[in-house]
């Protein structure tokens, strides 16, 4: 399972591509709004108190094939803000207040937003999906700044000291993504990721193992950052079936250039793929495709993010079911899960956040029913910071809505991956 880079950027995991009526509850008919939300979904107001807590929160926004997703991504986490200040009592009873940054898409960019966050003081980085999220996580938590990702892209994010990946994101997705072409009889994933080594190395020593012990082999397939033409690349693809993972515009050029060949191969993407632009660009490119993610559009939690939608952020194009919004749904999930994981803790200053994740148990993910996330005993001791790789296989129709969605758990397969 991510605009942000998936992890493997290989890493995320979200789904942003509908945009028909029937996608979204809320729709317009002449000067009438019409709507089914039903907002008592939200509960009763419990509004947070006192002196606000500052929160860092970065993404790409001046890039270029990063903005769309970084926009739809910050969207999602305000929403969440507003609903967690309202109705939630904010963290530790404090309403969070958000300083942003754009991280750009160079490491350097990145290091400037980190230092930027010590001077601003900040009481947690909370990025859920970056490309070079791996140069801000030692700067902020030398500085005692827990770092808090949805899903992490680089080898900092995930075996650092008081960061913390909630949720797998692209690491779940590259197990589901195995334990699926296992199931449906594919002996060889041909996986399109973005050529960052940070990104390809994580790939590469955890991918390959991972995808052997589910008895199917990996063929990485790396694509030079910035690229616009992918069609070399996706025509090397040998493989039962093609992975595709990447920040939004590594995705557009290899969807492009999959439409482009006349492919057929069974598709599968991490979340970040899926956007608004890429759906309106390529008609009918998502119809059939397998989606590596972390969400799923269960009942209540859906109920809460649709009256969510529907109160804060109505004028926005964004489908009203979790995984049909995808990068937007991603930044809910980040912000409501860290939160809720929080309940307990008496301050929200950086060491009582680390201390709280660390000691909360077993959460539920927002948005991921059944997902879970521990953040306290390391799911892989490579990966410390890494606190769940549970995660989806979900299948698009024409409409881009979810056809049918398959909950994996692959810690066995990663046990024993990382054991050989």
């Amino acid at each position: 399972m991510i605009g942000p880079v998936a992890v493997l950027a290989l890493t995320t995991s979200l789904v942003a591509c509908s945009t028909n009526d029937d996608a979204n509850p809320a729709s317009t008919s002449g000067d009438e709004q019409v709507s089914d939300v039903d907002l008592s979904a939200l509960g009763e107001p419990n509004p947070a108190a006192g002196d606000p807590v500052l929160i860092g929160f970065g993404a790409g926004f001046g890039d270029e094939g990063q903005a769309a997703g970084a926009r739809q991504l910050l969207d999602g986490v305000q929403t969440a803000v507003e609903y967690q200040n309202e109705y939630r009592n904010g963290l530790a009873g404090h309403p969070i207040e958000l300083f942003t940054c754009d991280l750009g898409a160079l490491p350097e960019t990145a290091v400037d937003c980190a230092n930027q966050f010590v001077e601003k003081g900040v009481a947690v980085v909370l990025i859920p999906v970056a490309s070079n999220g791996g140069s801000i996580v030692p700067i902020v938590t030398k500085a005692g700044i827990p770092y808090v990702s949805f899903s992490a892209t680089s080898l900092e994010e995930l075996a650092s000291p008081d960061a913390f990946s909630i949720a797998g994101g692209g690491i779940a997705g590259l197990g589901s993504v195995a334990l699926d072409a296992e199931k449906r009889g594919f002996k060889t994933v041909s996986h399109v990721l973005i050529d960052v080594p940070q990104i390809t190395v994580v790939a590469s020593s955890v991918g390959n193992p991972l995808f052997e012990a589910a008895g199917v082999t990996q063929e990485v397939i790396p694509a030079p950052l910035g690229t616009p033409d992918l069609t070399s690349q996706l025509s090397t693809a040998d493989g039962d079936a093609i992975l595709i993972s990447g920040d939004a515009a590594i995705c557009a050029s290899a969807l492009q250039a999959y439409q482009t060949l006349g492919l057929d191969t069974p598709l599968y993407v991490q979340t970040t793929c899926i956007t608004d632009d890429i759906a309106k660009a390529l008609p009918g490119i998502f119809d059939g495709v397998y989606v590596a993610t972390s969400l799923a559009d269960s009942e209540d939690d859906g109920d809460v993010f649709a009256a969510m939608v529907e109160k804060y952020a109505p004028d926005e194009d964004v489908a009203r079911q979790p995984v049909e919004a995808g990068v937007f749904a991603v930044g809910v999930s980040t912000l409501i899960s860290f939160a809720s994981a929080l309940e307990g803790i008496a301050a929200p200053t950086g060491e009582a956040i680390s201390a709280g994740l660390e000691g909360a148990g077993v959460q539920p993910l927002f948005l991921g029913d059944p997902v879970t996330f521990d953040c306290g005993e390391p799911i892989l001791a490579l990966a410390s910071s890494l606190c769940s790789v549970q995660g989806h296989i979900v299948t698009l129709d024409a409409d881009g809505d979810v056809a049918e969605s398959q909950f994996y758990d692959p810690t066995d397969i990663f046990a024993e991956a990382l054991s050989r």
